[in-house]
This record gives C-alpha cells, sequence and structure tokens, in this order.
C-alpha cells in the first residue's frame, strides 16, 4: 500500500476522538435511539413520522421565509417611496442598510453552532425559529 492510500483510509478510532460525549452531554432523545439502534424500521411508521414532521415544521418554514421575502421586498418599497431622501443616506450607505441582516447572520453563525450541539435541539430549534 502507497503512502497516499495509507493517508485516505479510514481510522477505524476516528469516531472516539470526533465525539467524546460523556453520558452528562447527552439528552434522553439519545438514550431512547440508542436503545432501539438496530431494530428494523416499520415504513408505515416511517411514513406516519415524516408526516407529522411536515405538518409541523414546513408550516413554520413558510412563516419564517414569507417574512424574510417581506422584510427585504420593504426595504425595497422603502427606497422607492424616499427613505434615501427621508433618511438623508448618500453613497453606499443605502448598500450597507441592506447587509445589517447578513453581518447578524454571520455574527450568529459559531454561537448558534455551538449552542445547537449543547442543548437539546428541539427546544434550540423552536427558540431559533419562532425567537426571532
Amino acid at each position: 500500500m502507497s503512502e497516499f492510500d495509507k493517508k485516505i483510509q479510514p481510522d477505524p478510532y476516528a469516531t472516539e476522538r470526533i465525539s467524546p460525549a460523556t453520558t452528562a452531554d447527552l439528552d434522553d432523545s439519545y438514550q431512547a435511539f440508542k436503545s432501539h439502534e438496530g431494530e428494523p424500521i416499520d415504513p408505515a411508521e416511517a411514513k406516519r413520522v415524516l408526516r407529522k414532521i411536515d405538518v409541523r415544521i414546513v408550516p413554520i418554514l413558510f412563516v419564517v421565509y414569507l417574512l424574510q421575502y417581506l422584510d427585504k421586498n420593504s426595504l425595497n418599497f422603502a427606497s422607492a417611496y424616499g427613505l434615501k431622501d427621508g433618511t438623508h443616506l448618500h453613497g453606499q450607505q443605502y448598500s450597507w442598510l441592506g447587509s445589517i441582516f447578513y453581518f447578524g447572520y454571520l455574527w450568529a453563525q459559531f454561537p448558534g453552532g455551538w449552542l445547537l450541539q449543547k442543548l437539546p435541539i428541539a427546544k434550540f430549534l423552536g427558540v431559533t425559529t419562532i425567537g426571532k
């Protein structure tokens, strides 16, 4: 085996180094998952679970995306109806006004990813989706 092949071979112990989670870091959902790991999945039950997820999550996503779209459009309409003149924006100031959303999104990426790993996922997603 060449040196290149040795480098790309998966390390059988890599999962232990990647995920050093202790039982204190895990929630009840993980324990339920581990206790039923390897059991066959009933296709009818899987379809019901997927439908339940779709019924609960898709409307929330629709509302969030709709609000994001309306927010961006309201900035465009405000510009057309005199926002620049009324607020005395000059040059690139209007462009920076539209970038505020993206800077906030960029700033929240690291803490959001960290909290997603540390908190129960259902509560975290509920707070971040509805609480914005």
